[in-house]
């Protein structure tokens, strides 16, 4: 994922560890050179996929673990700012956006293509929050993602 991600070659650390890059955070548009500085980002948490469904439907442990992992599709799994993606924590759109104004639609079109692509549910106020900012956005073509 920081290999995918970065936009310059990364180097190695102990471990097949990576040590160096060159990240932007979509969040904040911070650069960072450190890969200790980036966290990675699941675009809905992982909490908040268990209350969309994982819990209710069953999930078996093989899909948990794609979803947690999923490197098929890009806007699953992000770098970010590490203390970016602490104050968001478990939070979704209706508590939380990214600080930059700027990245605020793309995340919220990031966050419904991932509940769409792993067929997640959405609660009223949720939905509520999204319909809101989405209806301030410019109209963005996003092709539908594959399901898993």
């Amino acid at each position: 994922m920081l290999q995918r991600d970065s936009e310059v070659a990364v180097t190695f650390g102990s471990g097949c560890t990576v040590a160096t890059g060159r990240w932007t955070s979509p969040y904040d548009g911070a650069v960072w050179t450190l890969a200790s500085d980036v966290d990675i980002d699941h675009v809905v948490p992982l909490a908040e996929a268990w209350a969309s469904g994982i819990r209710t439907d069953g999930w078996p442990a093989s899909r948990r673990v794609a979803y947690a992992n999923d490197l098929g599709y890009d806007w699953s799994l992000l770098a970010v700012t590490d203390n970016v993606n602490q104050s968001k924590g478990d939070r979704d759109p209706a508590e939380w956006l990214p600080p930059s104004p700027e990245a605020r639609c793309t995340y919220a079109v990031q966050w419904v293509s991932v509940k769409h692509r792993w067929d997640l549910s959405v609660d009223t106020t949720e939905q509520s929050a999204l319909t809101s900012l989405l209806d301030t956005c410019e109209p963005v073509p996003v092709a539908v993602p594959p399901r898993p």
